[in-house]
This record gives C-alpha cells, sequence and structure tokens, in this order.
C-alpha cells in the first residue's frame, strides 16, 4: 500500500517537474542529473562608428579645411591708393596666410578684384598687379612658388554695390581659390548592424522516455 502511495505522488510529479525523491526507477534509469538547455540572451547590438570629427576650419588664418574650390576673401589685405604696393598692415595680415599654405599643400589662385570706378582695361592691369604683389610676397615667406598662380577679374565680379562707398570697399578685395590638394574628409566607416543569432538548439527532453502503464488504478509510469 505504501508502494502505490509512493508510486501514485510519483506520477504526479513526473508531469510536472523532475521526479524529486523519485531518482531510480524500477526500468534502471536516473533522473537525477537530467540536463536543462537554457537559451543564452542575444547579443547586445554593435553602436554604430563614431561620427568623423569636422574638418578644419576654412579662413584667411587657417586654411587646412578649405576644399578645392572654395574661396577666402583676404580681409584688410589693401594697397596704397592707385597701386599695387601692399600696406604695412597687409603685410602683417598675410604673413599667418603663409604660414597655414605652407602647412596645407594646397595649389591655391590669387585673384584679384577692383570697384566698378575706371575703365575695363584699367582695372583688368590693376587686378593682375594687385593680384601678383600678393603671390610675390606668400612667395617671400616661404609658400613655393609652383602651388601660386595670379589672376586679374578687374570689376567683373562685383559682391556689392558699385554706387555706395561701402560697396566699393567691399568689392576691393584679394581671394585665395583653392585649385587642387584641398581638405579631403576622412571615409566614413559603413555601419552594418550585427548578424541574427543561429536559432537556439532543439532542448533535450527533461526526462527519457518512460513506459506507461496503469499503477493502482492511475495510469503514469511504471517504476
Amino acid at each position: 500500500m505504501f508502494k502505490k502511495a509512493r508510486s501514485a505522488a510519483c506520477v504526479a510529479v513526473v508531469l510536472a517537474v523532475p521526479l524529486s525523491g523519485c531518482y531510480l526507477a524500477t526500468n534502471g534509469l536516473d533522473y537525477s542529473n537530467q540536463k536543462v538547455i537554457v537559451q543564452a540572451p542575444p547579443p547586445a547590438p554593435v553602436p554604430p562608428p563614431p561620427l568623423p570629427p569636422p574638418p578644419p576650419p576654412c579662413e584667411m588664418n587657417s586654411m587646412g579645411g578649405c576644399k578645392t574650390g572654395d574661396k577666402v576673401v583676404l580681409n584688410g589685405v589693401n594697397f596704397d591708393f592707385d597701386k599695387s604696393t601692399l600696406t604695412l598692415n597687409a603685410k602683417a595680415l598675410l604673413d599667418p596666410v603663409a604660414d597655414s599654405l605652407k602647412t596645407t599643400g594646397a595649389t591655391v589662385e590669387v585673384d584679384g578684384h577692383t570697384d566698378g570706378i575706371g575703365s575695363d582695361a584699367y582695372n583688368d592691369r590693376l587686378s593682375v598687379n594687385r593680384a601678383k604683389s600678393v603671390k610675390q610676397y606668400l612667395t617671400y615667406k616661404g609658400v613655393d612658388s609652383q602651388r601660386l598662380a595670379a589672376k586679374g577679374f578687374g570689376k567683373r565680379v562685383p559682391i556689392a554695390d558699385n554706387g555706395t562707398d561701402e560697396g566699393r570697399a567691399i568689392n576691393r578685395r584679394v581671394e585665395l581659390k583653392v585649385l587642387d590638394g584641398g581638405y579631403v574628409p576622412p571615409p566614413v566607416a559603413a555601419y552594418s548592424p550585427a548578424p541574427a543569432p543561429p536559432p537556439p538548439p532543439e532542448p533535450e527532453p527533461l526526462h527519457p522516455h518512460v513506459p506507461m502503464g496503469p499503477v493502482g488504478g492511475l495510469t503514469g509510469p511504471i517504476f
């Protein structure tokens, strides 16, 4: 009677949890070392690559970030009236420009522009001579002359109103245009998400097959 009661208790347990207290059945199977496969958590997602650093500035005294085709106005680089002679202040402003050009390695064009007063021929000649003066000074300060070109545009490319004193002062300018060897942004690494993890293996059954049969009027494993 006691054996039948114990078998019935094991029958109730075997369907839900491992057979605690029923380690060895009469069929010779040991239930004390059952393996349970627990699926590992999915791997953490791979974060996207960091953004590249911002490019250096493209400015008069820092041209390291200037790309091919960019233009920089040399503000304050002025000349004696009706001449192509650089003022002392203009030379002082060009010194850091020369230092920046020596470190970038870019090839630039020095573009001279005038205001709208005077004939086309006069302004063309004046703008070319002023561009050449800037090129000559930059070469004197150590910039490779092979990386410098000079070009005059006269009064054909105004950027302000030639009808006012302020506008004419803005139009009288020298620009540096990057022709080649400008800043090239670093390539951005392509981002691809982590591949999906493989499906987990099929879990092993908690209990091996146990032949079923009537026990004390109950249907359950035979012990």
